[in-house]
């Protein structure tokens, strides 16, 4: 099993990028973007977070899915701000409190290893919607490795309550779904369809 190492650091070249995105819609003209004191404070919490639960994540993510990791080296570009977190390059906001952290790196990383693993679709579940679609064995594993692995089922809720901000993006009726059919059924079906 390969688990790679995470390598959380400011994203310096991309920081002014996003922020210059910021400043340019008239929708987030309000929007307060974080100082450079606050994004570094914020990367020392996400790697201590990152040191207590991140072997968990990545060696339950390998043995519940049966995948692994293709690369040794997963950088997570951390910047001032951005609408919401990808996975290429794996770019996440420096606003995070620690239970959005740990759900939202979770949540990329797994995205992550779908990519290496070239699923392209494969293992997503039947849904019209494609966001909804490839979000639901994402969120059916985000909560069994919070409340099985890492016993943080409280992260759960948090990130659910997040997901509910954007339901143009599917996240919400993932969660739903989830919660209808059962997360483990859900991971059972997905490695059934990636075989």
């Amino acid at each position: 099993m390969n688990q790679p190492k995470i390598n959380i650091i400011y994203g310096k070249f991309l920081d002014p990028v996003f922020k210059g995105w910021f400043s340019s819609q008239p929708n987030f003209k309000d929007r307060v973007i974080p100082e450079k004191d606050f994004v570094d404070k914020q990367i020392l919490m996400y790697k201590e977070q990152w040191g207590l639960y991140g072997d968990k994540i990545l060696k339950t993510l390998c043995e519940v899915t049966g995948l692994n990791f293709k690369r040794n080296i997963i950088d997570v570009y951390v910047v001032s701000d951005v609408y919401r977190p990808f996975s290429r390059p794996l770019v996440i906001t420096s606003k995070y409190k620690k239970d959005s952290f740990i759900s939202y790196l979770t949540h990329e990383l797994i995205h992550c290893l779908f990519s290496d693993n070239e699923l392209k679709g494969k293992g997503d579940y039947s849904h019209p919607n494609k966001e909804v679609s490839k979000h639901v064995v994402v969120h059916a594993l985000i909560e069994y490795i919070l409340s099985e692995v890492l016993g943080l089922p409280e992260y759960i809720q948090v990130d659910k309550d997040n997901c509910s901000k954007f339901p143009e993006l599917g996240y919400k009726e993932a969660w739903e779904i989830v919660e209808r059919e059962g997360y483990m059924n859900l991971i059972e079906g997905f490695k059934l369809r990636i075989k």
